[in-house]
């Protein structure tokens, strides 16, 4: 599903990674050792909590998030998906974890090679997308 703006409205790309293989075929320079947490990889993860730290360049009061599975040759269903202000290490700013929809929904499933856009999440703590305060901050998307 595209990214599609409100009239008079424009969504601009503030931070981007490559798309990475699955484990444990992906960029191993890039990937941890995680045998831990997928001891057969093959089998994936089931009902497991990611999370993804990122620090924008832009700020707006609104984000959509980009989820992939290029390289995926399963689907891959996501839910329980929210983005919050990072106070540090694992935690959330209190009052800005905010969840994360795909059409109206709390759940999506992306096909094997397919992306999908979230629906637009409000970021009340961003009053100022400008504002100093905001610079280095990063978010984190937790599912």
């Amino acid at each position: 599903m595209p990214a599609s703006a409100q009239e008079g409205q424009a969504w601009a790309t503030s931070w981007a990674a490559s798309v990475q293989g699955p484990y444990p075929v992906g960029n191993p320079s890039a990937q941890p050792d995680q045998r831990f947490a997928f001891p057969e990889p093959a089998a994936g993860a089931n009902d497991q909590t990611f999370r993804l730290i990122v620090r924008p360049d832009l700020w707006g009061r609104q984000a959509r998030l980009r989820f992939s599975n290029a390289f995926g040759t399963k689907p891959l269903t996501l839910d329980g998906v929210f983005v919050g202000l990072q106070m540090g290490s694992a935690a959330i700013v209190p009052g800005t974890n905010q969840p994360v929809r795909f059409g109206d929904k709390e759940r999506v499933t992306i096909p094997p090679e397919q992306w999908v856009w979230s629906d637009p999440v409000t970021l009340s703590f961003v009053p100022d997308p400008d504002a100093a305060s905001l610079t280095g901050r990063t978010l984190m998307r937790i599912r």
